[in-house]
């Protein structure tokens, strides 16, 4: 029995793709942990519970191999009448960096 070639690529692409999409899923799951982690450490409201995937792009590791860059967006609040925005790279596997948009912190006095 003989595989045409066609069929051949067909199935490479499909495991390409299956790779591409596990892996980014990790990486949403690893940024929308770090964007919890870094609410919960300011004492501000992580929003909605999500991170959205707001660059892609290819960028060399230290190795010289090309690997993707992912940017998530995320809000958060300090009181809920106010949503501020933050961001997360994923780089090559892990949080690299988090950023918090500059935020009115709580009064304390107002804090029960």
């Amino acid at each position: 029995m003989m595989i045409d070639g066609s069929v051949i690529i067909g199935a490479l692409v499909l495991g390409l793709a299956a790779l591409v999409w596990r892996s980014s899923m990790a990486a949403l799951e690893r940024a929308r942990e770090a964007g919890k982690r870094a609410c919960r450490q300011a004492g501000v409201q992580f929003l909605d519970d999500t991170v959205v995937l707001g660059r892609l792009r290819l960028r060399r590791t230290r190795s010289g191999f090309l690997s993707l860059e992912r940017r998530y967006r995320f809000e958060f609040a300090t009181r809920g009448d106010r949503r501020y925005r933050g961001s997360v790279t994923v780089f090559p596997r892990q949080p690299t960096r988090v950023e918090m948009e500059a935020y009115e912190p709580l009064d304390p006095g107002l804090v029960d």
